[in-house]
C-alpha cells in the first residue's frame, strides 16, 4: 500500500460530507429564497439603503436582494465541487492503491 493513504482519504471523506452539507443548505437556501432583504434584524423596502457599521458604506436595496439570491447558487457550486473533489480523490487513491498492489504482487 502507498504511504499517505489514510490522510488522503481522510481529507477526501472531510472534503465530500462537508461539501454535501455545503450542498444541502444551499439547496434549502434556494428553495427559500425570495422576499425582501433584510439589513440587521430590519426589513428592507425598495429604495431603502442599508449602511454596514464596519465599513460605513450603503448598500441599496436592489444590490442586498441581488446578493441575496445569488448566495444559494454559489455556496451550492461550492458544495458540489467539494463534494466532486472528495470522492474524485477517494476514487484516485483508491485506484492508485489498487495498482500498487498489483504490481507489487500484494506484498508491503
Amino acid at each position: 500500500m502507498p504511504r499517505g493513504g489514510g490522510l488522503v482519504i481522510g481529507l477526501g471523506v472531510l472534503a465530500a460530507f462537508g461539501g454535501a452539507i455545503f450542498l444541502l443548505v444551499g439547496l434549502i437556501g434556494l428553495a427559500t429564497r425570495g422576499g425582501e432583504p433584510k439589513c440587521g434584524s430590519t426589513t428592507m423596502t425598495p429604495g431603502s439603503l442599508c449602511r454596514s457599521l464596519n465599513s460605513g458604506e450603503d448598500t441599496t436595496y436592489e444590490e442586498m436582494k441581488t446578493r441575496e439570491q445569488e448566495a444559494p447558487v454559489r455556496q451550492s457550486l461550492i458544495g458540489g465541487a467539494m463534494v466532486v473533489g472528495g470522492v474524485g480523490a477517494i476514487k484516485l487513491w483508491d485506484a492508485r492503491a489498487k495498482r500498487y498492489e498489483a504490481e507489487t504482487g500484494g506484498s508491503r
